[in-house]
């Protein structure tokens, strides 16, 4: 019987010590809570997202050759300015330096599945298109993308 209630004792001992440890930690981790918790909008704050992917496609309706680039995902909470700019020439170029700009758009914030776009009227031409990307997570490096050139037909079909 005297086994039973040291072994109660101990097990009530271990319980208030191991309340009192966890409310230490509590109350000494609730300054830097409440110091983190304010709003730094400097540019300067640490960045809250930790990656994002970005994809970028290039297509035709038929009239216009559009170029889009979708978040496909973003792991924490962050922001994400987006730049889309469409390229095109009469002849083939790797090199989107060698192409003109024809179209460009730009968001300060692209959100988890949300699609910034832009778009020129193919006009009955048949040229080459290029899209690009431009965009950083939070404060971060800019990063681009591009796509392949594709040849758009007079027609308004992607022929490569």
């Amino acid at each position: 019987m005297e086994s039973k209630k040291n072994y109660f004792a101990r097990t009530v001992l271990c319980l208030i010590l191991v309340t009192v440890l966890v409310g230490c930690v509590a109350l000494c981790s609730m300054g830097t809570t409440a110091s983190a918790a304010t709003s730094n909008t400097s540019p300067d704050a640490e960045p809250l997202g930790l990656t994002t992917r970005i994809s970028l496609h290039i297509g035709s309706d038929g009239t216009n050759v559009w170029v889009r680039a979708h978040n496909d995902f973003t792991l924490g909470p962050s922001t994400i300015p987006v730049y889309v700019y469409l390229y095109s020439s009469t002849s083939y170029q790797e090199d989107i330096s060698n192409m003109a700009l024809f179209a460009r758009n730009y968001t300060g914030d692209l959100n988890l599945n949300q699609t910034i776009e832009t778009s020129y009227p193919i006009y009955g031409e048949e040229r080459y298109w290029r899209g690009r990307a431009m965009f950083r997570l939070d404060n971060k490096d800019w990063q681009t993308i591009e796509t392949l050139t594709y040849l758009v037909g007079a027609d308004g079909q992607v022929i490569r």
